[in-house]
């Protein structure tokens, strides 16, 4: 039997949407969506009912509902809400005014959307109810549609000029020529193109529907977000929180006030893992931030005790089954374990910690919310090279230990630069194992005394290397006189305890971590101080970590309902050192962030986060 630990909070009753159907097809009454062209009905499964019986109390084919609600992959559940396809002939009629959605993206001003869709700036004001010119980003806009631009057979999509591009490459890049750009941007006709103007790409009908057109974020088909489901405020939320604790063998019940004190515990003897304790701690400030709020979760918490065995006794015993969310568990074993019975029964599953996560391709509704070192590998690449650059030079160790790293490096940055306009030229300096670095000291002098701007890449996890590979560095004049150079190192060297701190302010070295602690953010300050009164500690990144997984997937749930992954890009949240970016791997697949923070040093200001 495993320790659970409950914690149930306030219920606050705010009324009840009632959500029904009845009847044929055509004196249904129910609630009645419209995501883009389309139209639904809004359907509650209840306890027992089939795709089959939903399909027939709707006279809608089950291969089409099954299409409007690709999440039922692995079935359905009692209490889940389905968007039915309404047949053409029973859809409402149309208004002379339909609309388009929008979302504000960085940079946009509300001219530029008017001017990207045809429309006037006080059609978007009207359409908005907005009193003034000033948007958000992220920001939903609705978009008239009657003004749109006239040729019925095109669509469009936005290209971000970026340094080093022109008309000629970005029409190359899309199958299009030079005048198709200029028609569907006139002003370009007045002035040059610059970095950061919003070009319009206009697309073939059939391509813009999908047909041929390759999804940037994987093959997973667009799922409209339905913001209509949110979870209710008043209705009792099951959180599952399981974790390795190794709380001991003894099978008596732990008070909260035990778990909430660290010394505490170990005055029990109660050898709890302090890592996930720390977690544990700080998912307890997030939900307290919920409750005194009014809303009302109940928590369970499971120790695994680090053993496969007690996790498949879990899932064996169907104790998870009323679970709407389960946090955890953190090992790849444990956690194919209980994705497999997530995913039969439609509950979403977050991966926590661990940036290794075997069974991503297997469950639509997994989250991992550490992205693994390649994912972030990719990303330091996909940041960096989509900015601009002349040169790239990677210098390299020939380590078996860090053979595979330094490929896959080589992979993405070939891969990337073939992207950009002008191609960057990309050279490799090979160091052998164990050699000194100033053995090629005249070699990479060479290297860098070219003028242009230059990115570095340096993949090793190798302390002595990158050591003397710096001092090398550091102490080349040419690299003094330039601010052209900038160099990028690997993440494992925030641990490395014996790198010059002034070599890496001087070299202005740029490292990367999906986790970033602001503590001039009021929100930090607030957290930390709350920490600490309540537990008598200062909390650790793991602390932080579990703080902001539940701020963010609760928050979620309540905004968008179960099938908030389709919501994702739209929702924003304040956290402490995470900015989650989900991106589905591939069709039908699971979710991994691809937050990326790229950190520089600096002799004044220490370490900088970069834009």
């Amino acid at each position: 039997m495993w320790r659970t630990i409950v914690l149930s909070f306030v219920l606050l009753f705010l009324g009840v949407a009632s959500v029904y159907a009845q009847g044929s097809s055509d004196s249904i009454v129910a609630p009645r969506i419209t995501v883009g062209e389309d139209e639904f009905w809004l359907h509650t499964v209840t306890k027992g009912e089939t795709l089959y019986a939903i399909s027939r109390k709707y006279n809608v084919a089950q291969t089409s509902i099954a299409a409007a609600n690709p999440q039922i992959y692995y079935g359905i559940k009692e209490g889940q809400l389905l968007r039915i396809p309404i047949p053409e002939a029973l859809r409402t009629k149309k208004e002379s005014t339909a609309y388009k959605l929008h979302q504000v993206k960085a940079g946009e001003s509300l001219y530029a959307i008017a001017r990207q869709y045809g429309v006037s700036v006080a059609a978007i004001r009207s359409a908005n109810a907005l009193i003034s010119d000033t948007i958000q980003l992220n920001e939903i806009l609705r978009i008239p549609e009657q003004h749109a631009q006239t040729d019925p057979t095109l669509q469009q999509r936005v290209h971000d000029v970026q340094k080093g591009e022109g008309v000629y490459g970005i029409a190359k890049r899309y199958g299009l020529t030079q005048e198709d750009i200029l028609e569907a941007n006139p002003w370009l006709r007045e002035r040059q193109l610059e970095v950061g103007d919003k070009l319009i790409i206009p697309l073939p009908q059939a391509e813009a529907n999908g047909a041929g057109l390759a999804q940037e974020n994987g093959n997973q088909p667009f799922i409209p977000c339905d913001s209509t489901a949110g979870f209710p405020k008043w209705k009792a939320l099951n959180l599952v929180l399981i974790l390795p604790f190794e709380l001991g063998k003894s099978q008596t019940t732990t008070s909260e006030d035990e778990i909430y004190d660290i010394a505490a515990s170990a005055s029990r003897g109660l050898a709890a893992n302090t890592r996930y304790l720390d977690f544990y701690q700080g998912l307890l400030l997030a939900l307290n931030n919920f409750r005194l709020s009014g809303y009302n979760i109940r928590l369970l918490v499971f120790d695994t005790q680090h053993s496969p065995t007690v996790v498949q006794k879990l899932v064996q015993s169907d104790t998870l089954k009323n679970a709407n969310l389960i946090i955890g568990p953190v090992f790849s074993k444990n956690i194919a374990l209980v994705s497999q019975y997530a995913a039969q029964r439609r509950i979403p599953l977050v991966s926590p910690l661990s940036g290794r996560t075997s069974t991503l391709e297997r469950n639509p509704l997994l989250f991992q919310a550490n992205p693994s070192f390649y994912t972030q590998l990719k990303t330091l690449v996909d940041k960096t090279v989509k900015q601009g650059t002349a040169r790239i030079i990677v210098l390299r160790e020939e380590s078996l230990a860090d053979l595979d790293m330094a490929d896959k490096l080589e992979a993405y940055l070939r891969e990337q630069a073939q992207r950009v306009t002008p191609t960057p030229s990309i050279e490799i300096l090979r160091y052998p194992k164990g050699e000194a670095t100033a053995k090629r000291a005249a070699q990479l002098r060479k290297l860098l005394e070219n003028e242009r701007h230059t990115k570095v890449f340096i993949p090793s996890n190798s302390e002595p290397f990158v050591s003397d590979l710096l001092g090398q560095l550091n102490g080349m004049s040419v690299l003094k006189k330039s601010d052209s150079v900038e160099i990028y190192g690997m993440s494992r060297w925030f641990k490395m305890r014996n790198l010059d701190l002034a070599q890496l302010g001087t070299l202005k070295v740029t490292l990367f971590s999906p986790f970033y602690i602001d503590y001039y953010s009021r929100v930090v300050r607030d957290f930390i101080d709350n920490y600490r009164s309540l537990y008598r500690c200062e909390p650790s990144q793991y602390a932080f970590q579990g703080y902001d997984i539940a701020t963010y997937f609760l928050g979620a749930l309540y905004k968008f309902g179960e099938n908030f992954q389709y919501c994702l890009p739209r929702y924003n949240v304040s956290l402490l050192q995470n900015y989650f970016d989900f991106r589905p791997l591939q069709d039908m697949g699971a979710y991994e962030s691809r937050s990326l923070y790229l950190l520089r040093f600096d002799l004044e200001r220490g370490l900088v986060p970069l834009p």
